[in-house]
């Protein structure tokens, strides 16, 4: 066997094998070998310009083993020259150890005999047909060649797995189309070249045949497949070699053919492709099928979502599966949410009272509530405080005044002085924990009859029964019942009794200082009442003594003028005259006004006025002379004129001193503040007067 880094030549040997890269480079060593036989594999990727490189003196016969089904150009390929020429021998191998059995079928049309697969071919992932074509359209065939090679990678085959080959002339618009397919749903295979393809093998091929497909390449791509292979395209515009392999794949089958695609979530469920549509309506983009996804999550509960390959995606939005208390309530919340400290469901318990209460249910656990039937030994004992629930439903006790009350079932336990656990029988419950309010009758001091409460009333029975209220308490109840009394202004007036006694008592001092002497209310009874001034009129009572007379008379005010007052009234005040006069002032003008104003109101008329200037202006008659704002020109001792208004002064002057210095420069300060003595502004020189 000679390699390929050969440096110096062996001992003399009588067969050397090598590949024709090796033979080409190494032909010298070769030679100097001398020997009697040369095997040269791969000998279909000789040309046929460098076969005579590969001939020596020695050789008495020439082995050549290679691939016949490789493309291949016949007219400059030595594996070509071989088979036209007469004298050598072909032999076909019978056993393939590469290829499976229904690849080794599809190359029957390029081989003499039908090969037969020596190896264990390996069970596909996710599909039932190891060899098929279909004849579709160019742009269906590039969308179900997309569709196919997700869907394996769905199944876990490595891009080294899969090889998409393009068998047509127009080789590089077909790979381009199918790259950008495959780009767009997501899979991650490369579309191989025939010469890239020849020098490795794959596992599953899958072929886009175009318009006028040669049948040489067809055969070179299928020589790569260990165990599938896939076709689609315009199958029917192939050349004759092409068709026969097509119908070798479907001469078994006389149906449409079809792809039975299993999903990748549900393996039994078996999808059955026919053609491109079939891909949109019985798989997902995601590559699963259109059940339901029905795996189990971590927490238990079945995926919801549609078939799907890896994580499941989202949280689980299922009812919790977790008991969150003692007796062994559900959590409320979804399962992906965190389970609640304290379980809020309401329950329904007996107390010792033997009544029931509907509380939440942590409260029940946590000593709130006193329980009558315990918790079973397996619940968590978590008491915390004193138990604070109060149970009200209303029960009937015996009070020792010997009537019946209806009170909270808590209230008759607390008369005892007992806690919440005490729960004996009571016969009665003392009045110093419960005041009975039964209305009974009893007589006033003052005579009369009246309903109190029970627990008001003094009682004489006994000391024990009198130590619940202290003594006095009927002298000190107000009697309410109504008497007639007459005031001082001789009405009558209904009063309760109380405030009557209150008022005639004889220590009136005494409860005046108390605060309790009663003043009856003013006496609302109607009465007439007739004024020095002959006026009747019916008013109350209790306003006779600061009436005056309200009947509108006509008076006459001070200025002359009448208007309407009450006739009670003080005429020394009278309200505003409001009447619209006239008066003429000093000045010799008319003012118009009301009555109550016209003294104050000043001249507003405008008159002319001669300024002592010379100049007129025109100002309300009532106001003086203003200053004169007329704008005038006036010259300045310096010989400039000011323009500045009549009463300013012209002083100083604002304009510049324009003085030209002997050094024939203009002086540019102000005319009144230069005294012609300081340096020019321009050249800096002494400036002097010219």
């Amino acid at each position: 066997m000679l390699s390929t880094n050969v440096s110096r030549p062996p001992f003399e040997t009588s067969v050397i094998a090598a590949s024709v890269a090796t033979a080409i480079a190494h032909s010298a060593v070769i030679e100097s070998m001398q020997p009697k036989v040369l095997v040269l594999f791969r000998a279909h990727q000789v040309p046929l310009l460098l076969a005579s490189s590969l001939f020596c003196s020695s050789i008495s016969r020439l082995i050549l083993i290679g691939d016949n089904v490789c493309s291949q150009e016949a007219s400059l390929s030595l594996w070509s020259c071989a088979f036209s020429s007469q004298g050598f021998e072909l032999h076909e191998l019978s056993v393939q150890y590469f290829l499976s059995q229904p690849v080794c079928n599809l190359l029957a049309p390029f081989t003499k005999n039908v090969l037969k697969s020596g190896c264990t071919a390996e069970p596909l992932r996710g599909i039932a047909e190891s060899a098929q074509f279909f004849d579709v359209p160019e742009e269906e065939a590039v969308f179900m060649i997309s569709r196919l090679c997700h869907h394996f990678q769905t199944h876990d085959y490595q891009p080294r797995d899969v090889a998409i080959v393009t068998v047509s002339p127009s080789t590089a618009v077909a790979t381009q189309m199918v790259a950008e397919k495959l780009r767009q749903v997501g899979c991650t295979y490369t579309v191989w070249s025939l010469k890239n393809l020849s020098s490795s093998f794959c596992k599953i091929l899958v072929l886009l045949v175009g318009s006028g497909a040669p049948g040489s390449d067809l055969a070179a791509a299928l020589s790569r497949a260990r165990c599938a292979v896939y076709g689609f395209g315009r199958l029917e515009s192939a050349d004759e070699s092409c068709q026969n392999v097509f119908n070798t794949a479907h001469e078994n089958r006389r149906a449409k053919p079809a792809l039975s695609l299993s999903c990748v979530r549900h393996p039994g469920t078996i999808v059955r492709i026919e053609s491109g549509n079939d891909f949109v309506k019985k798989l997902q983009e995601t590559g699963g099928c259109m059940q339901p996804c029905g795996a189990k999550r971590r927490c238990g509960h079945t995926c919801p979502e549609m078939c799907h390959k890896g994580d499941h995606p989202g949280a689980c939005d299922r009812p919790c599966l977790k008991h969150i208390c003692s007796r062994n309530h559900p959590c409320p919340n979804k399962c992906s949410e965190r389970c609640p400290e304290r379980c809020s469901i309401v329950v329904t318990d007996k107390l010792p009272c033997t009544h029931t209460a509907t509380l939440p249910c942590y409260k029940w656990e946590q000593g709130y509530v006193p329980v009558a039937t315990p918790l079973s030994a397996a619940a968590p004992v978590r008491r915390s405080g004193a138990l604070k629930y109060k149970c009200k439903i209303p029960v009937t006790v015996n009070l020792e005044c010997g009537h019946t009350a209806q009170v909270s079932c808590f209230e008759r336990r607390d008369s005892k002085g007992t806690n919440g656990s005490a729960f004996g029988p009571i016969s009665a419950l003392s009045l110093r924990q419960y005041k009975c309010t039964i209305p009974v009758m009893v007589s006033l001091p003052c005579g009369h009859a009246t309903r109190i409460p029970c627990f008001e009333k003094q009682s004489t029975v006994s000391a024990s029964a009198s130590a619940f209220k202290p003594p006095g308490v009927l002298a000190q109840h107000k009697c309410v019942v109504p008497v007639t009394v007459v005031r001082d202004c001789g009405h009558r007036l209904q009063i309760a009794c109380f405030e009557n006694r209150l008022r005639t008592t004889t220590a009136a001092s005494e409860l005046v200082q108390r605060g309790e002497r009663v003043v009856l209310p003013s006496c609302r009874e109607s009465v007439q009442v007739t004024p020095s001034c002959g006026h009747t009129k019916t008013i109350q009572c209790c306003d006779k003594a600061g009436y005056r007379c309200d009947v509108s008379v006509l008076a006459v005010r001070p200025c002359g003028h009448s208007c309407y007052v009450s006739c009670g009234a003080d005429r020394r005040v009278f309200p505003p005259c409001t009447v619209q006069v006239s008066v003429v002032q000093g000045c010799g003008h008319s003012v118009y006004g009301t009555c109550n104003r016209i003294s104050s109101m000043k001249c507003t008329k405008y008159v002319h006025r001669i300024l002592p200037c010379g100049h007129r202006v025109d100002v309300p008659c009532s106001q003086p002379s203003p200053q004169c704002r007329v704008i005038v020109s006036k010259l300045l001792p310096c010989g400039h004129v000011n323009v500045k208004p009549c009463f300013a002064s012209a002083d100083p002057c604002e304009s510049r001193c324009g003085h030209v210095f002997r050094c024939k420069h203009t002086c540019k300060l102000a005319c009144f503040s230069h005294p012609h003595e300081s340096r020019c502004e321009d050249c800096k020189d002494k400036c002097s007067i010219s």
